[in-house]
């Protein structure tokens, strides 16, 4: 066997993957498969996704991460999309659809106009413990005490629940979305909240009610990058 065979050989699928999408001659149709096949869950979001493909530049790869770049009518440079490397590592007790897009790329993200970012971060293997931690983003639990979230906080509490228990998988901008610990969406996953930094108030995003993960941060995309007008999240802004 020649070195090059080998080396294609020892190379990791998702790695696989990531050169067939730069060296294709059909890169943006492609990508967009290859999204669809993470974030799209229904006709309108085949929608969003071809106006989000729209702005697509290229893709690349550098440092273990795929990186996707658009051009963006809400900002005067390009984005550059990051997509992390798989989790490999087991990964319970969060939802499945969240775990399911994990699996594919710990964390995407990337840079907001407005400071912060927009994304997650997955996890991370502690190997002196053994023990794999969610990253989170950037939410401190302490933030729900300075909004006037009272009726929230005492729903936590009927349920032996703390602020600690409040668990944030997205940064927006310099504000956060959450999962609700104490109510399920019409998927049966943890109900998808926006907390602003401004008043650290905990909404509820009515338009995720049906929505599984891969299908909300498809309009965290949208939203971010294409129109923050367009409300196709209510309530989020960043």
């Amino acid at each position: 066997m020649n070195s090059n065979a080998e080396n294609r050989q020892n190379t990791p699928a998702y790695l696989s993957k990531w050169q067939s999408l730069v060296e294709s001659a059909h890169s943006k149709e492609d990508v967009r498969d290859y999204l669809d096949a993470l974030l799209t869950q229904t006709d309108a979001c085949q929608g969003l996704l071809d106006k989000v493909m729209s702005h697509f530049k290229h893709v690349s790869i550098h440092a273990n991460e795929l990186q996707l770049t658009f051009d963006s009518p809400q900002y005067s440079s390009d984005i550059v999309m990051r997509l992390s490397s798989p989790c490999m590592h087991e990964v319970t007790g969060y939802p499945a659809s969240f775990i399911k897009l994990v699996k594919a790329h710990n964390g995407i993200s990337w840079k907001a106009k407005s400071g912060g970012y927009f994304g997650f971060s997955g996890f991370r293997y502690d190997e002196d413990d053994e023990v794999v931690n969610f990253c989170g983003s950037g939410f401190e639990s302490e933030y729900l005490e300075e909004g006037d979230n009272e009726s929230f906080l005492e729903r936590l509490d009927r349920k032996g629940l703390t602020s600690a228990d409040v668990i944030s998988p997205i940064g927006y901008g310099q504000n956060w979305v959450i999962w609700n610990p104490v109510k399920k969406n019409k998927v049966k996953e943890p109900e998808f909240c926006f907390v602003s930094h401004e008043d650290c108030e905990v909404v509820t995003i009515k338009k995720a009610q049906d929505l599984y993960f891969g299908a909300f941060f498809l309009r965290v995309i949208y939203m971010s990058i294409i129109d923050y007008r367009s409300k196709v999240l209510d309530v989020v802004y960043g």
